[in-house]
């Protein structure tokens, strides 16, 4: 699914399910197990977590995952 969205991905907003905002997507980098997701923190998230790549009325698109625990610590 991201896969056919890639060029949208940097400058995408990333959102988790539990609706907490995780910033911004600046990069998607190829990675032999999974692509990962560079967040503006420096997180990364490998694509396997990505719910859904929607549209948002900025013109631009919002990244909606579903992380394991523990990911963003």
């Amino acid at each position: 699914m991201l896969a056919a969205r890639e060029d949208a991905a940097a400058g995408a907003g990333v959102v988790g399910t539990d609706g907490v905002d995780r910033g911004t997507c600046i990069a998607v980098l190829k990675n032999p197990a999974n692509d990962l997701l560079e967040l503006e923190s420096g997180a990364l998230v490998p694509v396997i977590f990505v719910e859904s790549v929607v549209p948002n009325d900025a013109d631009g698109f919002v990244i909606t995952i579903d992380p394991p625990e523990g990911l963003f610590e």
